[in-house]
């Protein structure tokens, strides 16, 4: 009995001291109740549990109750109650469809990942809870209550392990992600944010829109982190300040070689490339038709024919890739060598 109750102390007493750390105000609170309030505080409670009359206080609740509390009064009780406990948890379960807070206190059930995949709840050292520690994750893994939402504000902390190269310092958040194989993601490291958009399984670096961070981030430090994602506006806030604007790009590669989504890994600039480089070629073949309905019949016609069947021979077969994101979950994602933790994650409805 001893030895649990020690342990109990031990345990509040760390939850007491890792709390006070988190900020500078709940230090001062908690050193002035420990050294000034809480000596007086226990010499008075003392005095007055020595001095509460416990049966007399309990011979009056029971007679109160047997004087003025009637059957149907006890009925209306237990309903009143058992009706309060229904509400709020009809309550919870409303609140939970527009926000969903993530501690990483329990399991991972909630989340959609992939079997193999290095994804761990761990203790958060030197603080109060748990962590989440991702690697190994070559897609993201995503948030299951949140594929249908559309616009949201996601607040979170991470932190870059401090002991890997520096080509992999980085955290990755997913946002939009319909499913693992879409999305719209940001890769974080210690001095910029690179936006990448994840279509069928394939990365799109949108490297024009890389952006700055105002000062370099301290690997091993957590990081507070907010995103604000409204249409195809993104905001972003590192440590309380504000980077640039993200717009999430909306466009249709209608003549996009078939060779181009075999590839794991491409950018805009090089989709751009290609679908004009087809265009071409089917401009090409647009003015050849059009030259050959034009032409007599006779041998230049035929000329003309031959000329249309070769133009359209040199153009590649195409598919299209529709780079639209409406809505979607939040993710994380860190490939092999890239490790970092996260926390305290809220995503909510706006």
């Amino acid at each position: 009995m001893e030895d649990n109750l020690s342990s109990l102390v031990s345990r509040a007493t760390k939850d007491i001291i890792l709390w006070a750390k988190e900020s500078y105000l709940r230090t001062v609170l908690v050193v002035f109740f420990g050294i000034v309030l809480l000596p007086v505080l226990i010499g008075y409670l003392q005095d007055v549990v020595r001095t509460i009359p416990y049966i007399a206080i309990t011979l009056n609740i029971v007679g109160f109750f047997n004087k003025n509390f009637k059957l149907t009064d006890y009925i209306f009780t237990l309903f009143f109650i058992l009706t309060s406990i229904f509400i709020y948890y009809f309550y919870q379960q409303i609140k939970n469809t527009s926000c969903i807070t993530e501690n990483f206190d329990k399991d991972l059930n909630g989340w959609n990942f992939r079997f193999g995949y290095g994804w761990t709840i761990q203790n958060a050292s030197g603080l109060r809870g748990k962590m989440l520690s991702v690697t190994n994750s070559d897609f993201p893994g995503t948030l299951k209550a949140a594929y249908g939402w559309y616009d949201y504000e996601i607040t979170f902390q991470a932190k870059i392990d401090s002991k890997l190269e520096k080509s992999k310092e980085n955290f990755t958040v997913f946002i939009r992600s319909e499913n693992n194989l879409n999305g719209v993601m940001f890769q974080i490291s210690p001095i910029e944010v690179r936006p990448h958009l994840l279509y069928n399984g394939i990365f799109i670096l949108d490297t024009k829109n890389n952006f700055p961070l105002p000062t370099e981030l301290k690997r091993g430090d957590w990081v507070d982190v907010k995103i604000i994602v409204s249409g195809n506006n993104v905001n972003i806030w590192i440590n309380n300040y504000k980077l640039q604007q993200y717009i999430i790009p909306t466009r249709v590669f209608n003549t996009v070689p078939n060779s181009t989504l075999t590839e794991t890994q491409t950018t805009i600039e090089n989709l751009e490339k290609k679908n004009e480089e087809v265009e071409k070629k089917e401009k090409l073949a647009d003015e050849a038709f059009k030259k050959f309905i034009k032409t007599p019949a006779g041998p230049e016609k035929d000329a003309a024919k031959q000329e249309v069947l070769k133009v359209y021979q040199d153009i590649p077969s195409y598919s299209r890739v529709i780079l639209e994101y409406p809505k979607g979950s939040v993710g994380f994602r860190q490939v092999a060598g890239e490790h970092a933790y996260f926390r305290k994650l809220k995503v909510k409805k706006i």
